[in-house]
C-alpha cells in the first residue's frame, strides 16, 4: 500500500495517493514515512478546514513519534538522522502549508524555515514557497534571498516560477 500511495503521487494524483496512505495505516498504523506523506499530500490539496486539520494531525503525528521511535539496528545513525530529518522536514513543511492555508503567515514561515533547516536535501519547493510568504509580508530582501535558492535548484518548473517571481521582484 505504501508503494501504491507512492505511485500515485508520482503520477500526480492526489485522491488515489490519500486513499492508499489510509489503508497503509490499517496495516501498519505506526508508519512514519506515511504519515509525513499523507501529511504533505494533503496539505497540498486540501482547502476545507476539517482536511486541514487532517494533515496537521497526521504532521504531528509524525513528529511525536520521531522522539519516542526505537531505531532498528540495521538501520547506521548516520542513515536514521538522513530518515529522520526527511521525515521531521516533511512534517514541519505541511504543517508550513496548513498554517498558510490558515492565515496563519508568521507560523508558515517558521514551519517552513524548519523543514528546510532539518532536510538533509532542502526541497526547492520549500525555498520557493518561503520566498512566496516573505513576499507576501513585504519582507522582499528575504524573498529574493528563498527565491534565489529554489531558482538554483535542480526542479526545472520550480526554477521558471522562482525566476518569474525574482524577476518580478527586481524591477
Amino acid at each position: 500500500c505504501q508503494m501504491e500511495l507512492e505511485t500515485y503521487r508520482s503520477l500526480n494524483d492526489p485522491l488515489d495517493a490519500i486513499a492508499a496512505g489510509e489503508k497503509a495505516l490499517k496495516f501498519a498504523p505506526g508508519n512514519l514515512a506515511v504519515t509525513a506523506d499523507l501529511a504533505s499530500i494533503i496539505a497540498d490539496v486540501a482547502t476545507d478546514p476539517q482536511r486541514l486539520d487532517q494533515a496537521d494531525l497526521y504532521a504531528r503525528k509524525t513528529l511525536d513519534a520521531l522522539k519516542s521511535f526505537t531505531v532498528p539496528k540495521w538501520i547506521s545513525p548516520d542513515n536514521w538522522e538522513k530518515i529522520a530529518g526527511h521525515l521531521k522536514s516533511e512534517a514541519h513543511a505541511a504543517l508550513g502549508l496548513v498554517a498558510y492555508k490558515r492565515g496563519e503567515i508568521p507560523q508558515a514561515i517558521q514551519e517552513f524555515e524548519t523543514a528546510i533547516d532539518l532536510a538533509p536535501v532542502p526541497d526547492p519547493t520549500e525555498y520557493y514557497r518561503l520566498g512566496r510568504l516573505y513576499q507576501s509580508k513585504g519582507d522582499k530582501p528575504a524573498a529574493i534571498d528563498k527565491l534565489r535558492k529554489a531558482a538554483a535548484m535542480d526542479d526545472p518548473a520550480i526554477r521558471q516560477l522562482a525566476q518569474k517571481e525574482l524577476n518580478a521582484l527586481e524591477r
